[in-house]
């Protein structure tokens, strides 16, 4: 059960969380549209699409007891509402070079994200949770050198879930500048993978760094991200992979961060469904 919270930090005045999502909509920057996205990007959104900012995008989050980034911008959303938001990010990291990509291996990716799931499996062993494992990627990682954009999605499943089975998958898009990056990301499963490639190009299509803060404006003073592309991805301890297994393929596989908002967000989609079903029988 989801409980009614304040409205504000110290306020006496509770909302329930129906209010909470229709005066997020109501709040909505809707497209086509201009919206910034802090003090470096704007974003042109498409027919369609809102944009959901803060502080209703965090009690969004909230709700279900998700964790909020703290360099949260927003929700994106689009026709199918809150049943696949994703989670946009302003990462002030730094300049990250993306030909560093190029010297990565599909198979080091999958080996060092493991090692970082193992790293989490520990935990989930003292909760009696099966250990997690990535089984390969959705979409192999895509870097485009004229833009500057990488996006790439990972399938990651309890490691007792036989072959062929069907899991939650981390969808990432990235868009790189001089001072940091914007991150689009979404936690769904395989059957949405068309409408989030649709929700993804629309998005980074009207993606725009400001002059002056664009990825060639970098300068050799400026700031470089801590880990670089790897950093980006979330991989904390990189190795090369000893050998190829079944599950190592031509293509990169994400970082183990991507899992760490995949619980809450099943829930948080849950909630919304039933709440827009509930404001579709009332029209």
């Amino acid at each position: 059960m989801i409980a009614a919270h304040a409205a504000e930090p110290g306020s006496n005045v509770y909302e329930t969380p129906v209010q909470v999502f229709n005066d997020a909509i109501r709040q909505a920057i809707g497209g086509p549209g201009k919206a910034d996205l802090g003090e470096d990007v704007t974003v042109r959104l498409a027919e369609g699409q809102l944009l959901v900012p803060n502080p209703r995008a965090q009690q969004l989050l909230r709700l279900t007891g998700r964790s909020v980034p703290k360099d949260l911008i927003g929700l994106l959303m689009d026709g199918n509402g809150m049943d696949l938001p994703g989670l946009i990010r302003f990462v002030p990291a730094g300049f990250v070079d993306a030909d560093a990509i190029t010297g990565w291996r599909p198979a080091d990716f999958l080996a060092s994200l493991n090692d970082s799931l193992d790293r989490m499996n520990a935990e989930r062993r003292k909760q009696n949770q099966h250990p997690l494992l990535a089984r390969g990627w959705v979409w192999p990682p895509h870097y485009d050198r004229d833009r500057h954009l990488l996006s790439w999605a990972a399938l990651i499943l309890p490691d007792n879930a036989p072959r062929g089975s069907d899991g939650a998958v981390a969808y990432y898009a990235v868009a790189l500048g001089r001072d940091g990056f914007v991150e689009l990301s979404f936690i769904a499963s395989v059957e949405k993978a068309d409408s989030i490639a649709s929700m993804s190009n629309a998005f980074l299509n009207g993606l725009q760094f400001r002059a002056g803060k664009q990825y060639g404006d970098v300068t050799p003073t400026d700031k470089r991200a801590d880990g670089g592309i790897a950093g980006v991805m979330g991989i904390d301890a990189f190795r090369r992979a000893r050998g190829r297994s079944f599950w190592s393929t031509d293509a990169i596989i994400p970082a183990a961060g991507a899992f760490a908002v995949v619980v809450g967000a099943i829930s948080l989609l849950f909630y919304t469904q039933r709440a827009m079903r509930r404001r579709a029988r009332r029209a």
